[in-house]
């Protein structure tokens, strides 16, 4: 069971509250599902947020299928925020968790999932399980894009999970390998959460013990020193123990390394050859402002391990009965000035540093972009002019609170671009990594001359402005929507509503008349020849908000007609099918929209009154 003084319980019982005041009955077990696929599950606000559950509770109930008839399955949860993938998880409220139990859920679980991807005997399941898990399976693409992760999550404290890999890894029914199977002990749910607490940017300074004296190789250039060492594995532990969550890996373009099962290669060298160590693994490399030798010390200032996260991680966590000492290759880059306040050239230079050495594991194409020109130009002129953080890689050293007043994620920031401007929800739904991998898609989001065309960066504020009311409502609608096939487009249709407020944008400011809109065709509607400028920068939302939530009931009655005849039709199969198509967007969403404008209905005239918030100034 949960510790009482533990910061899960906290959690645990602010979900239970939460539920309370909605008339909902939560027992910690049910509870426990909540908080996990608040932990896994990415959301707009930060779980540590006080409003976190209050904002987010419906998208949270909607995540955990623990229920009679769940198939093995207590939570569901689709992550596109770096790469998509799915996670379906068991939840272990419990003191031991013994290996067969865990191949024995994992078996069920697996089967489940191959049930509904088949679409086979699914009347067995719950509907919870059969809304969410069919919901999550089709906004992939196809079949074949479905990355799946099994996550097993107990309140046990877990030592050492070898015995449970290894039965997993051995059991041929099962044919699941150790990085498809996540375990999370009540530890390491622990340090999970408290990754989303604040951190430092970089490790101040540390003392390294290297193999011999003065034994290094180094390497100067005219604006960079470089060196090689081999430094001790006591060290690197010692090291991780103290800094672990004060900057070590803020500079790693991954961050947060720990994603996946045991790395069962390196812990068979940690338990069976130490000595060989050096030979079989890449190692570390970090950067930092400065570092000496001396003797067999080696000091590095103001640094982070930009890679060979996951290597310092199964070494400091190893908990086998080998401890042995053993060295480790360590390659360090050092500039010379601080990292907090890179140049341009500085900053490309260690983002190619990360970039090149990270090539072990699959890397996301929003964090190879992460510290590039126009994404640091583009982040400081938010900052500095408008007081909006744009935030470019998790677990960057945090802004001061009292410098911005709003902050969204880069990948976000696509989004809402690519549905408002370009009129491609869908894309924005279902392909997020497309629009930083492709090179068009990431041209006409981030390199727009910000800097040099007010007008752009006017609207690229006042957009960000805009869906940070625009997200409030929705969060409010979500408690207040009667009709349940309204909901579900709702929960699914986010970016779908963005691209009709774009259009409505260009039609209340005179850039296209309906006719125009209503005869196009093709890759977004006005994508060439859209007209930036001012349109949202008001001081007070609250009249506005009111506005803007008529215009999304108006928008979604009209959204939710569609669907239903296309569902009647059996053209799609539920609103996440029906949401992440541009084809359906456009063809039907829109130009019913448009319909009602061009035809001047009841609801074409009460929409053009609500938009009229959209007009430039």
């Amino acid at each position: 069971m949960v510790s009482e003084d533990s910061i899960i319980k906290q959690h645990i019982d602010k979900i239970i509250s939460v539920a309370k005041s909605r008339n909902i009955k939560l027992d910690e077990n049910h509870a426990f599902d909540y908080f996990l696929v608040s932990l896994f599950k990415p959301f707009d606000l930060k779980i540590t947020d006080e409003n976190f559950y209050d904002s987010n509770f419906t998208d949270i109930e909607f995540c955990v299928t623990d229920n009679k008839d769940d198939g093995g399955i207590d939570f569901v949860i689709f992550d596109d925020s770096d790469t998509q993938k799915l996670i379906i998880g068991q939840s272990k409220n419990t003191n031991d968790l013994q290996p067969n139990k865990v191949v024995e859920e994992l078996r069920k679980m697996k089967s489940t999932l191959n049930n509904f991807k088949s679409t086979s005997n699914l009347s067995i399941y719950n509907d919870n399980l059969k809304k969410a898990l069919s919901e999550a399976l089709d906004t992939f693409e196809s079949e074949s894009d479905i990355n799946v992760e099994y996550y097993i999550c107990t309140t046990a404290k877990i030592d050492n999970t070898t015995a449970i890999f290894k039965k997993i890894s051995s059991d041929g029914q099962l044919d699941l390998t150790t990085d498809e199977v996540s375990i999370y002990s009540f530890n390491e749910l622990a340090e999970e959460l408290e990754h989303h607490y604040e951190s430092k940017s970089t490790v101040d300074e540390y003392k390294f013990e290297i193999d011999e004296a003065n034994n290094f190789l180094q390497y100067n250039s005219q604006k960079y020193k470089g060196a090689f060492a081999n430094i001790s594995s006591k060290s690197l532990i010692n090291l991780y123990n103290s800094k672990a969550n004060d900057g070590l890996f803020d500079l790693n373009i991954r961050n947060y390394f720990k994603s996946k099962g045991v790395d069962s290669g390196i812990n068979h060298t940690l338990d069976k050859c130490r000595s060989d160590f050096w030979f079989l693994n890449n190692g570390l490399t970090i950067v930092c402002t400065d570092f000496s030798f001396s003797g067999k010390s080696l000091k590095v200032k103001n640094f982070s391990i930009v890679n060979g996260g996951q290597t310092t991680y199964l070494i400091s966590t190893y908990k086998g009965n080998n401890h042995e000492e053993f060295f480790i290759p360590c390659k360090l880059v050092s500039n010379g000035e601080p990292i907090d306040d890179l140049s341009e050239v500085n900053a490309r230079f260690f983002s190619q540093i990360a970039q090149a050495t990270n090539t072990q594991k699959a890397i996301s194409p929003r964090d190879l972009k992460s510290n590039s020109n126009e994404m640091i130009s583009l982040q400081a002129h938010l900052l500095n002019k408008y007081r909006i953080n744009l935030t470019i890689k998790k677990g960057t050293k945090k802004v001061d609170r009292n410098k911005f007043d709003i902050e969204i994620a880069n990948d976000q920031f696509a989004q809402i671009m690519t549905s408002f401007v370009y009129q491609q929800p869908g894309k924005a739904r279902s392909s997020k990594m497309s629009l930083f991998e492709n090179e068009d898609y990431y041209k006409r989001v981030f390199r727009l001359k910000y800097l040099k065309d007010h007008n752009k960066s006017d609207f690229a504020a006042d957009l960000i402005r805009f869906n940070n009311v625009y997200t409030k409502v929705l969060n409010s609608l979500k408690n207040n929507i009667s009709k349940p096939v309204e909901a579900d487009v709702l929960r699914n249709g986010r970016y779908m509503l963005m691209g009709l407020f774009g259009l409505l944008y260009t039609l209340v400011n005179n850039d296209y008349e309906v006719d125009e809109l209503y005869q196009e065709s093709g890759e977004g509607y006005f994508a060439s020849n859209f007209v930036w400028g001012s349109f949202f920068a008001k001081e007070d939302y609250t009249e506005v908000e009111k506005t803007i939530e008529k215009l999304t009931r108006h928008l979604l009655r009209i959204a939710a007609e569609q669907y239903q005849m296309l569902f009647n039709e059996k053209l799609v199969s539920n609103t996440s099918n029906f949401t992440k198509k541009d084809t359906i967007y456009r063809d039907r969403i829109a130009d019913s929209v448009l319909y009602h404008l061009g035809n001047k209905t009841t609801i074409g005239e009460d929409i053009l009154e609500y938009s009229s918030f959209l007009k430039r100034y």
